[in-house]
C-alpha cells in the first residue's frame, strides 16, 4: 500500500515539473530600442491589448486604453512645455504614491527630455526637504497625502518648483490640478505639436540622463536620511532587456504591481509591462492583494516582500485546514508521500496567486525559504538595484 502510494506521488511530481517547466519557457522576445522614449512610442502604435492599464476606483478595475494614456501624455507635455516653461535637462519631481498620474507625469518628463525625480512619499522633515533641495525641480507633482507632509514643512519647501496636484488633492495659491494642466493641454493639442512633440521624444538620446529616485535609507531611523539612484534612458534600457524584457509578452498578459512608494523596481517592471505593447497593468492599492490576485489572476507580480510572504501563508493555511477536515488519512498519506505534499503546497499558493504567474518580482530583499517557495512555481527575482 505504502510502495503504491509512493509510487503515485512521484509521478504525480514529475507531471508538476513538465507542466512548470513549460510555464517557464522564455521566448525570443522582439527587437527593444535603445531609449525609454522609443520604447514607448513603440508599444503606443500597436494597441495590442485592450488597456494599458487598470486602476481600482471604489470596488471596479478602471481601464486605460493605450489611445488614452498616449494622449494624456502628449497634452500634458505641450501644457509643461509651452505654459510652464519646462524645458530639456531639467527636473521634474514626483511626490506621490503609485498611481496612473504619477505614471503620466513621468512618461511626460521623460518624453521632454528632463529628469524624472521620483521622491519616496515616505520621506518626512528634514529627509522630504533636503531631497527636494537636491533635486531641484522646475515642477512638484504631489498626491494629496504627500501633500501634507510638504504642508508640514512649515517654510521648508524650497523656493524652486511649481506644485501641481495629483488626483483629488485640491489646488491652492500658486498650485494647479494635473486635470486643470491637462485641459490646457487639450487646448494645445494640435497634430503639428503632437507630432513635433513625437519628434523631439524620438530625439532624445540614450546617454540622456532620465529617471531618478530619491529613497529612504535603509539603515535610517525616525524621519531619516535618503539615498538617490539616477540611471539615462539607455541605462534603463539595459536593466529592461535584462530583466523584465527578456521573455516575450502574451496577449493576455496582465501585471499586477503593488507598491505605494513607487520603488525604482517597480518603476522598472512598469516601463516593461507598458513598453512591451501586451501587458494590461494593474497598479494595486495596498490592502486587497488577496481579493485583488485572485480577481485578476496576473501572470506577472510585483510586490514588496511582506505581500508574498502573506500570500505564501495564506497558500499553506489552507492546505492545513484542508487536511484536517479530511481525516487521519490523507495527514498518514502526505507523511508517507514528501512529494506529492510539495506538489499541493505548491497547486495551494499558486491558487492563492490566481493561477497563472510566471514571473513574480519583489521590489525587496527575499529570505531564502520564501524565495525556494515561490520559485517552485513561477521564476522569482528583485530588480538589480
Amino acid at each position: 500500500m505504502h510502495s503504491v502510494i509512493e509510487s503515485f506521488a512521484f509521478l504525480a511530481y514529475l507531471d508538476s515539473l513538465l507542466v512548470e517547466v513549460q510555464a517557464r519557457d522564455v521566448t525570443p522576445g522582439r527587437a527593444v530600442p535603445d531609449t525609454l522614449n522609443l520604447l514607448h512610442a513603440q508599444a503606443m502604435r500597436e494597441h495590442a491589448r485592450g488597456s494599458a492599464l487598470l486602476y481600482r476606483e471604489d470596488v471596479n478595475w478602471q481601464p486605460t486604453p493605450d489611445w488614452r494614456l498616449d494622449r494624456q501624455v502628449i497634452r500634458l507635455a505641450l501644457a509643461l512645455r509651452e505654459r510652464v516653461g519646462v524645458e530639456p535637462g531639467q527636473r521634474i519631481a514626483l511626490v506621490s504614491e503609485l498611481r496612473p498620474e504619477w505614471l503620466i507625469a513621468d512618461l511626460a518628463a521623460l518624453g521632454l527630455g528632463t529628469v524624472s525625480a521620483a521622491i519616496d512619499p515616505r520621506l518626512q522633515g528634514d529627509a522630504l526637504t533636503s531631497a527636494l533641495e537636491d533635486a531641484e525641480p522646475r515642477v512638484i507633482f504631489v498626491s494629496a497625502a504627500a501633500q501634507q507632509s510638504l504642508e508640514r514643512l512649515d517654510g521648508r519647501l524650497p523656493p524652486s518648483g511649481r506644485l501641481i496636484t495629483l488626483g483629488h488633492a485640491p489646488s491652492s495659491g500658486g498650485s494647479i490640478s494635473l486635470s486643470e494642466l491637462l485641459e490646457v493641454g487639450g487646448t494645445l493639442d494640435t497634430p503639428e505639436r503632437a507630432q513635433a512633440y513625437r519628434a523631439d521624444a524620438r530625439g532624445v538620446g540614450p546617454d540622456r540622463p532620465a529617471v531618478r529616485h530619491y529613497r529612504k535609507a535603509a539603515e535610517a531611523d525616525g524621519e531619516g536620511a535618503w539615498d538617490v539612484v539616477e540611471w539615462s534612458q539607455g541605462e534603463v534600457i539595459e536593466q529592461l532587456r535584462s530583466g523584465w524584457l527578456r521573455e516575450q509578452a502574451r496577449s493576455g498578459d496582465v501585471a499586477y504591481v503593488s507598491d505605494p512608494t513607487a520603488s525604482p523596481a517597480a518603476r522598472l517592471a512598469l516601463y516593461a509591462f507598458l513598453g512591451d505593447g501586451y501587458t494590461s497593468t494593474a497598479l494595486a492599492p495596498a490592502g486587497r492583494e488577496l481579493s485583488d490576485l485572485a480577481e485578476l489572476r496576473p501572470t506577472k507580480i510585483v510586490a514588496p516582500a511582506a505581500v508574498l510572504a502573506e500570500v505564501v501563508r495564506a497558500g499553506l493555511a489552507g492546505v492545513e485546514e484542508q487536511s484536517g477536515s479530511n481525516g487521519g488519512w490523507v495527514r498518514y498519506a502526505s507523511r508517507l508521500a514528501p512529494l506529492a505534499r510539495a506538489r499541493r503546497d505548491r497547486r495551494a499558493i499558486r491558487e492563492i496567486l490566481g493561477g497563472r504567474a510566471r514571473r513574480i518580482g519583489s521590489i525587496d530583499p527575499l529570505d531564502s525559504a520564501l524565495a525556494e517557495r515561490l520559485g517552485g512555481i513561477a521564476v522569482v527575482g528583485t530588480a538589480p538595484i
